[in-house]
């Protein structure tokens, strides 16, 4: 698969995971399962998507970060293969990262991060960040 593609996927995968519990993740998840509507997926997308965001949603803050990760590499994943089966969802994908506010364009990013005491930082594909901090 070109890198093009990749990319493609893991920025589609970051949006989509960033997205749930926000005022985006209506939206994603509609154009998520819009995409995955292709091949006869659209029950099994569903019923992912949601798992998606009860996941994230349910998760402690600290293991916040690390279930987002997990998730978005999952996603990454299901992307490649929609894509690589059906080329078609490539302009497709791009038009939704862009309503959501990602271009899909690879984009470099540098930041020192400093984790103390009970803080935790993750890093998921593609690089987003996910801090979380617990409070006891």
């Amino acid at each position: 698969m070109p890198s093009e593609l990749v990319e493609l996927a893991q920025s589609g995968a970051n949006t989509l995971v960033g997205a749930v519990a926000t005022q985006t993740w209506s939206t994603a998840r509609t154009g998520f399962l819009h995409l995955f509507h292709r091949g006869g997926r659209h029950e099994l997308a569903e019923r992912r998507l949601d798992d998606t965001s009860g996941d994230i949603e349910r998760a402690s803050d600290a293991e916040r970060g690390r279930v987002r990760a997990e998730l978005a590499t999952a996603w990454q994943t299901r992307l490649r293969d929609l894509l690589e089966e059906h080329p078609e969802a490539v302009a497709e994908l791009r038009e939704l990262l862009r309503t959501l506010g990602a271009d899909g364009a690879k984009t470099v990013n540098t930041a020192n991060v400093t984790a103390s005491g009970e803080a935790h930082v993750s890093v998921a594909p593609g690089g987003t960040i996910f801090n979380t901090i617990n409070h006891n």
